[in-house]
């Protein structure tokens, strides 16, 4: 489910939590990523669950305008076409959502003035106007209504932020990025998959996995050896006066770079000052981006720093 941007955030804050002394060893550093990975993809279903509350709620709220003494000709002949949408039916009933559902104990039942404030900002929403007013009836209307739902629309409900931070402290930072992620899924499915729909899992793959509790590892187990390594081209800079955040990104680039020779240089470290720009100080994407430079040059100067051992030229 994660890309590799978001592994390396998530590391971050795990790698931030074990140098403040929250986690005390490798083994619970690891235990707290898994968690932070785990939760992020129980949001992502969550936000599955919430589409399914809102479709709920709008069904009751067409059963009780059908069942009023004086019933008006809209009540009695609504548009079923959100009601009916054939995409979030399949996800309902496909296999993988029931699985996952079970497994993270997804419910809202407790949230009822969430989905109702969702509901009501849906029905007001032009995305909801225009979708409910098209001629059209077709599968990739409802798949196209259904991503644009978690692009153009929830990332603007303020109220879905505040209930769901109080939910998970580890979603304070990531609900657009897995709005954006699931969105993506969407657009993949076809009607002939029926419930047999695959959701994504928490790792894209092995290598993803392996990748990030190798880099874990290293820029735990060799900070001394990064630190020193960061002291020596921070020139003009007072070490002690690093961002703390600052430092954990470069320990982590510089670990990078030296463990892992099939991700290209300027990869990791583009990555590493986009990382910046959103976790630390206003100046830390420059700095960073500084540092790293100077190591670079340094390695294409002297052929002097060992661990810029990759195809940097």
């Amino acid at each position: 489910m994660i890309n590799r941007r978001f592994l390396r955030i998530k590391l971050m804050q795990t790698i931030f939590c074990y140098n403040s002394g929250s986690v005390d060893n490798m083994k619970d550093a690891e235990k707290l990523f898994y968690q932070s990975v785990a939760e992020s993809h129980k949001l992502y279903f969550l936000f599955l669950e919430l589409i399914m509350e809102v479709l709920k709620y709008s069904e009751q709220k067409i059963e009780i305008a059908r069942n009023k003494k004086i019933p008006t000709h809209e009540d009695l002949n609504p548009n079923f076409k959100f009601v009916k949408n054939r995409v979030i039916e399949q996800i309902r009933t496909s296999d993988d959502f029931k699985e996952y559902s079970a497994k993270y104990k997804l419910s809202l039942s407790e949230k009822p003035e969430l989905v109702k404030k969702v509901y009501q900002l849906l029905l007001a929403s032009n995305l909801y106007k225009d979708y409910m007013s098209e001629k059209k009836d077709s599968y990739e209307l409802d798949r196209t209504f259904l991503s644009k739902f978690y692009t153009k629309f929830l990332p603007y409900c303020e109220d879905v932020y505040s209930v769901f931070e109080e939910i998970s402290v580890f979603w304070n930072d990531e609900m657009e990025f897995v709005m954006s992620i699931l969105a993506k899924t969407i657009k993949k499915f076809t009607q002939t998959e029926g419930i047999y729909i695959r959701f994504l899992s928490q790792f894209t793959s092995y290598e993803d996995e392996r990748f990030s509790l190798d880099l874990l590892s290293d820029t735990i187990g060799n900070k001394v050896e990064y630190q020193n390594t960061i002291k020596e081209y921070s020139k003009n800079w007072d070490i002690e006066r690093i961002a703390k955040m600052d430092m954990i990104l470069l320990q982590m680039a510089v670990s990078e770079i030296k463990q892992f020779d099939n991700i290209p240089l300027q990869v990791s470290m583009n990555e590493y000052i986009e990382i910046a720009k959103f976790y630390s100080t206003s100046k830390s994407s420059s700095f960073i981006n500084g540092m790293l430079d100077r190591m670079k040059e340094s390695y294409d100067l002297s052929n002097k720093i060992v661990f810029f051992d990759k195809k940097a030229k």
